[in-house]
């Protein structure tokens, strides 16, 4: 299935500036339908002919005419977001662009019509209006410069069932509003869940503003209604949605999933590939007595229990989780509650790297076997030759663990559940083993080495995946370095995502520069850990995309 949705996540589209209710202050409309009061006026029919006559609004007004654009937030394949100014008032906008060859002109009036219907509550992302021209349509939208709701707690570096409550009980109204109005997201996941405006580490939980993205997947789905098209992510889909039979409730699984994150900073659902992933949901047999779990109440568990019901009947609706008697107790729990300390350094692992930036990784560490290696690379080197007892070229994950415990990074009482979120993240190639590349590149082998000489680095990954007559690294290029089973069009997805300069199909060296001068750039945003240095995460906090 695969995550087939409209690409503005991946560039932060979102919010402006405007927007003053905190998280968990939803509005009173908004309340009105967690609370399931009255039922949906504006008719699917209706939204749609009121989204055609908006996008007719503008006809004949070229985009250029009322905006400026000033810098790339993010790039898909079929899809680019910029920040985009309106002439005059110089206020800034998130703006989609998208080319018409790549998107039925239905397909972009759903998605205008359901952001209508989802307006009134606070965390709703704000369509301002709609341009097109013979090549593209232009989707203006509010702009999000706050990221990710969990890289704000990973920034934080701490956090709590209370302040869980606060963010919890913000999404599920956002829910129920959407469901009051006949409307199913069909892709909610944390990468999602951004905030309006950036916020200090230190900041109060009440000053967070949150904004749920992203409604290239959503879909009018009345009362009784069935839906037969499958999106999403497998990690955050319900077992029906596998199974392309789905309606509202599907929405509330995704929420369970998200609580369980949240708590634990795990999903319960996790596998080596997609299909192990699917198969797991299927089963939806998931241990809250296992990792993280101890420093959760029972009533959280019974909250999460009541989402990730496999039977979808069976599962409340968004606004009867809303009157769960998890909220009152976390919210009345004296200071910040119990804290969910191991919980924040697990989701330093889900806040992960682009897949081209673990792929250069992987590619640049397999380069370093020859005999002039640094005493550290000398070092890993020997070891991991050590743990390949069978000389296979590679290492399980028992050779893994002995490798954390050799290098000080686990204790003898190895957390297998912990071992398994890390082994899986350095398994690139999703084959179960590590090889030697994968390996240093978990380790973090070379990774400031790289950074302080970019351009050396940049030369040599190129050479390592080829290029074009012009020097350009092309999807045809990439795709032979990528795993068994992956697609051109995973190729072209990933380079897409780092390319700039109006050149999304191919890298030239000063891409791939800056791709590799970011590889030390995630660890300035989350904590050392202990004995570490200063605003530096272990390497090993890389999680691979599903």
């Amino acid at each position: 299935m695969g995550n087939i949705c409209s690409a503005e996540n991946e560039a932060g589209a979102g919010s402006k500036g405007t927007a003053t209710k905190a998280v968990g202050a939803p509005t009173a409309a908004a309340a009105a339908a967690a609370n399931g009061a009255g039922a949906a006026t504006t008719t699917a029919a209706a939204a749609l002919a009121a989204a055609r006559k908006e996008m007719s609004k503008n006809r004949g007004v070229k985009f250029e005419d009322r905006y400026t654009i000033h810098r790339l937030l993010g790039k898909g394949v079929y899809a680019k977001v910029v920040d985009a100014s309106r002439k005059g008032t110089g206020e800034h906008f998130a703006t989609k662009i998208i080319e018409k060859t790549c998107m039925d002109r239905k397909a972009l009036e759903k998605e205008v019509a359901v952001a209508r219907l989802l307006e009134g509550h606070p965390a709703t992302m704000q369509v301002y209006e709609v341009f097109e021209d013979d090549d593209s349509y232009y989707l203006v939208m509010e702009l999000c410069k706050g990221g990710e709701l969990f890289e704000r707690i990973v920034k934080k570096g701490h956090f709590s069932e209370r302040e869980a409550a606060r963010y919890l009980r913000t999404l599920l109204s956002f829910v129920a509003h959407a469901h009051s109005r006949g409307v199913v997201h069909a892709d909610l996941k944390p990468e999602n869940v951004l905030l309006l405006n950036p916020v200090a580490a230190d900041a109060a939980d009440e000053e967070v503003v949150l904004k749920v993205v992203d409604y290239g997947c959503s879909s009018f789905c009345a009362d009784g209604e069935i839906l037969t098209q499958a999106y999403g992510s497998p990690m955050y889909a319900a077992p029906e949605v596998l199974q392309s039979r789905y309606d509202r409730s599907a929405d509330i699984w995704s929420m369970g999933v998200i609580s369980h994150v949240l708590f634990v900073g795990y999903a319960p659902f996790r596998g080596s590939s997609e299909d192990e992933i699917k198969r797991k949901v299927a089963i939806g047999k998931y241990n809250t007595d296992g990792q993280g779990w101890e420093a959760v109440s029972s009533a959280a568990k019974v909250f999460v229990a009541a989402m990730l019901q496999t039977t979808p009947a069976a599962r409340p609706s968004a606004a009867e989780m809303l009157k769960h008697s998890w909220f009152s107790k976390a919210e009345k729990a004296k200071g910040t509650g119990a804290n969910l300390a191991d919980a924040v350094s697990r989701l330093r692992v889900h806040v992960r790297r682009s897949k081209f930036e673990r792929l250069a990784l992987v590619v640049l560490a397999g380069r370093q076997t020859g005999d002039d290696l640094d005493e550290e690379t000398a070092a890993l080197k020997s070891l991991f030759a050590e743990l390949d007892e069978q000389r296979r070229g590679t290492i399980d994950i028992h050779g893994f663990t002995k490798a954390l415990q050799r290098l000080g990074k686990v204790g003898k009482a190895v957390d297998e559940a912990e071992v398994k979120v890390l082994f899986d993240a350095a398994d690139f190639d999703r084959t179960g083993r590590l090889n030697y590349g994968e390996f240093m590149a978990a380790m973090g082998c070379g990774q400031e080495r790289y950074a302080r000489h970019a351009t050396m680095a940049a030369r040599a990954l190129m050479e390592e995946l080829g290029t074009d007559a012009d020097g350009f690294v092309t999807a045809n290029h990439v795709i032979k370095a990528l795993p068994a089973g992956a697609t051109l069009e995973d190729a072209r997805s990933m380079v897409a995502s780092v390319a700039t300069g109006g050149k999304g199909d191919r890298l030239g060296l000063s891409e791939i520069k800056a791709v590799i001068r970011n590889f030390n750039h995630h660890d300035d945003d989350v904590d050392a850990p202990a004995g570490g240095k200063q605003g530096r995460a272990d390497p090993l906090e890389v999680v691979p995309e599903v």
